[in-house]
């Protein structure tokens, strides 16, 4: 979802419902996601824009927002990508991630830079089944106001321990 300005009011993110493949129901959550904003679009210097821009942006720090997938993932491998960036790079515990989250809410994987781990770089965790988290940090440092692009692979599967993650930030081809 590139929360392109076609496809959203721009404001609060919280029960636009727009039709885009992948996704159904509307976003819930707080009220301070903001969305549809084309002049917040973030840019990467290797990827061209298809010019619709687009954001999904917090006015404060609190809060989140989600919406569902229309697809059940497992015995498959799945790639995701996506541009993100921080406004400030600090080691204070920000909570600042991409999530994914099962069916009941449980976090199975977070995406992101100062979570918990008092470093300022990105990196990613992952929940194994005893609800622990895993977590990897990349060399890629968080820096204020810069754009990083991150590609992630998850291999899901049917059975215990069988799901495996992969995270590349600011690949080359």
């Amino acid at each position: 979802d590139g929360f392109a300005s076609s496809n959203y009011t721009a404001g609060t993110l919280y029960n636009q419902n727009p039709t885009i493949t992948g996704f159904t129901g509307a976003w819930s959550g707080s009220t301070n996601v903001h969305a549809g904003d084309s002049t917040k679009a973030l840019t990467y210097s290797s990827i061209t824009s298809d010019n619709t821009g687009g954001s999904y942006s917090l006015t404060n720090i609190t809060g989140r927002a989600t919406r569902d997938f229309t697809t059940t993932f497992s015995n498959t491998t799945v790639y995701l990508s996506l541009m993100m960036q921080v406004d400030s790079a600090t080691t204070n515990n920000a909570y600042r991630a991409f999530e994914l989250r099962d069916s009941i809410g449980n976090r199975f994987f977070q995406f992101g830079s100062e979570a918990d781990t008092k470093s300022t770089n990105w990196g990613m965790r992952l929940q194994t089944g005893a609800s622990t988290y895993i977590t990897n940090l990349t060399t890629v440092p968080t820096v204020a106001n810069q754009t990083v692009f991150a590609v992630i692979k998850l291999v899901l599967t049917n059975g215990a321990g069988g799901d495996a993650a992969t995270l590349w930030v600011n690949p080359s081809d």
